[in-house]
């Protein structure tokens, strides 16, 4: 498949073909339809976030929509088919912030 890399923080990205992704225990393969380019990303790009060598080559993106492709071992398999976004920031769910819908927040 096709995919834009990215393997030197700093430098461009570029379209190259990559090996089909497996789903491992716990995980799903997402068929992306769109994916968004924002600040995080750009940051991410440039290393600002950390240019750890051996995180690449990485493909950069988190904010995406796409549909369940495939299912690893320990999720549900009636997922297959489902229209999915995936949720950058990670949290807590029982906070203030949490539970007033505002996560990006959450001190946990």
């Amino acid at each position: 498949m096709k995919a834009l890399v990215l393997r030197r923080f700093g430098g461009e990205p570029a379209v190259e073909e990559v090996p089909e992704p497996v789903a491992g225990p716990g995980e799903v393969v997402v068929d992306v339809a769109a994916c968004g380019v924002g600040l995080t990303t750009r940051n991410c790009l440039r290393g600002d976030l950390g240019d750890d060598a051996s995180l690449l080559p990485l493909v950069p993106g988190h904010e995406l929509v796409g549909t369940v492709a495939a299912t690893g071992p320990g999720v549900e398999e009636r997922l297959a088919g489902q229209l999915v976004t995936a949720h950058f920031y990670l949290f807590c769910g029982w906070c203030r912030a949490c539970l007033s819908a505002r996560e990006p927040l959450c001190p946990n």
